[in-house]
């Protein structure tokens, strides 16, 4: 557990929450243990700590996204794919403790094996040292994949193409008009349009004026392109 910890970059006050994140139930069912010593409760745990961590950090990192486009990026972010690309760069792997059909079988490589684990040891580190620690390792082992999931994310803002375009085309900015908004305060919709000049070329609604906004320019987009 003293290497894992260096490899992992991380330092434990209690290093059998460390052991027990690493515990693959194949270890568990093979050595006839109790099915509470895997690290199944701890991914669990994981699972959660981790939503809200990526979720507290792109809303406070992207003020400007529309809570429909920040809910994209957070799938994108927290799916076992992305994690277990993460756990093979922090060496994660490597420490796992599986039984022997599952050793034999690969699981070390395996996608959905790494994914699960990265959450458990997520949960290790908020059950030892706190939701600080916890987000402070998710910090630094997710900075670079937020940058290259909310380029992807850029790519889908329609009401800058649509600035682009618009002044290129016209030589005009788009204005954006909220028409009304219904339904009770915790959940409204709301219904916009965007003009170019004299014409509206889209509408558009969401939950959020900045998301009926981006739908209004998406609609805009198909009619000016």
């Amino acid at each position: 557990m003293e290497q894992a910890q260096k490899d992992l970059k991380i330092k434990f006050k209690n290093p059998t929450l460390l052991k027990q994140a690493l515990t693959h139930r194949s270890y568990i069912y093979e050595k006839g243990l109790p099915e509470i010593e895997s690290n199944e409760k701890l991914e669990f745990l994981g699972d959660t700590i981790l939503g809200y961590i990526i979720t507290t950090i792109i809303f406070d990192r992207f003020p400007d996204l529309a809570e429909g486009d920040l809910s994209k990026l957070r799938a994108r972010l927290v799916n076992t794919s992305l994690l277990a690309e993460i756990a093979k760069e922090v060496n994660l792997g490597d420490w796992l403790i599986l039984g022997y059909g599952e050793e034999q079988s690969g699981g070390r490589k395996k996608t959905s094996i790494l994914g699960n684990s990265f959450e458990a040891l997520i949960g290790a580190i908020y059950m030892d040292s706190g939701l600080h620690a916890a987000k402070e390792y998710v910090g630094s082992t997710f900075d670079k994949w937020i940058e290259v999931e909310s380029g992807k994310e850029a790519s889908t803002d329609h009401k800058t193409k649509l600035q682009e375009l618009s002044a290129k085309k016209f030589g005009l900015a788009p204005v954006y008009r909220i028409l009304s908004a219904e339904g009770p305060d915790h959940k409204k919709t709301f219904h916009a349009e965007v003009s170019v000049g004299k014409n509206v070329y889209g509408q558009g609604h969401g939950s959020s004026k900045k998301e009926s906004e981006q739908e209004a320019a998406r609609k805009a987009l198909k009619i000016l392109e």
